[in-house]
């Protein structure tokens, strides 16, 4: 590990405690720029992790000594992080190796990896793997809150494609957790993980699939068809291997498909509500598995500000997003939003 040098005198002595205590230095490990800098953490020690016995070395430092300390990985957390206290960050960015098992059936995943790493590596070795949608983000990061993407209909969400974990506890000690090797501590890590320990890898599932190819639409509208393009989200038949995003940003609202496995003619069946509409704009391709998540590459910039807030929807009653749309254009026009978008995702939730 190398630790930075920090900027408070007690954070001085804090630096030169750890450089004791851990056994292994590195150069060249870089620490990733926040996602979002509203409400950012503040680091002035920096830990880059480079194997156990130092990460459990620091954690119990810093539980003993009551210092504050946090993971970052994909460095993507929204603003109710809530790490204002000035203390240690982990920088889990080296620990990224991926391996695939000889038969195709598992994957070995570093705390390390981001989400373009595991689609690689799945890609190359000819296996789907469950992951989050956007590339930049910590696979753990999303897979222990969820963890959703273009696969959920078949696949369920990524916590459930889980096998295994290594995890570090708040009193340093390692321990493997699975439905059969601390149950319950494995129940309480599949949704609130990130609360609870630092995990240095996972077994994920893995599904070898020779057509891993999909079927993409990109069309636009004007704002006022907003009514009419819900509802022709809530009319989709909405196939395991389908799903459908919707986004009101600028002067117009795009909607994104994507069909596993599908082609021109049945893609333009299954998504026929759309056509009907006359869109502004439309078009298609056939992307292949390493590319699925390019069409959200415009979320991952980082830098900036950007307070984000989500949520979770039954259903969309068409007939409210007309005033979804005006509240929308009017935020939109205040200082600073103009950049600020909607985006809604459905998906089907035959695994969930």
């Amino acid at each position: 590990m190398v630790i930075s040098a920090a900027v408070e005198f007690g954070y001085r002595v804090v630096a030169t405690d750890l450089k004791r205590l851990i056994k292994y230095s590195t150069v060249g490990v870089f620490v990733r720029q926040r996602w979002n800098k509203f409400d950012a953490p503040v680091p002035v020690v920096v830990v880059n992790a480079t194997c156990e016995s130092d990460i459990k070395a620091v954690v119990k430092y810093c539980s003993k000594n009551k210092v504050p300390f946090l993971l970052q990985n994909g460095g993507n957390g929204w603003a109710s992080l809530k790490f204002n206290t000035p203390g240690v960050i982990f920088n889990f960015a080296g620990l990224n190796q991926i391996v695939v098992s000889a038969n195709k059936q598992t994957t070995r995943v570093g705390g390390g990896t981001i989400i373009s790493d595991v689609v690689a590596a799945a890609n190359a070795a000819g296996v789907l793997v469950q992951t989050g949608n956007c590339n930049c983000v910590g696979a753990f990061g999303a897979g222990l809150g969820g963890g959703y993407n273009n696969l959920i209909g078949e696949l369920g969400m990524a916590v459930d494609n889980i096998l295994s974990l290594r995890v570090i506890t708040a009193a340093g000690e390692a321990i493997n957790i699975s439905p059969s090797s601390n149950p319950d501590f494995w129940w309480v890590m599949r949704g609130a993980g990130p609360n609870f320990g630092i995990v240095t890898h996972a077994t994920y599932k893995a599904v070898p699939n020779a057509n891993r190819n999909a079927w993409f639409i990109t069309l636009t509208f004007k704002g006022s068809r907003v009514a009419e393009i819900a509802q022709a989200v809530e009319d989709l038949p909405f196939l395991p291997k389908q799903v459908v995003f919707f986004i009101l940003s600028n002067s117009a609202i795009m909607v994104i498909g994507f069909l596993r496995g599908g082609s021109e003619e049945v893609g333009r069946k299954t998504f026929a509500p759309f056509y009907t509409l006359s869109p502004l704009t439309q078009n298609s391709h056939v992307a292949p598995y390493i590319n699925w998540n390019a069409p959200n590459e415009f979320f991952c910039t980082r830098g900036d500000r950007k307070p984000a807030f989500a949520t979770v929807l039954p259903n969309i009653k068409p007939l409210s997003w007309p005033a979804v749309w005006d509240l929308y254009d009017s935020f939109q026009k205040l200082p600073g939003a103009q950049n600020s978008v909607v985006f809604v995702k459905r998906y089907n939730f035959t695994k969930i």
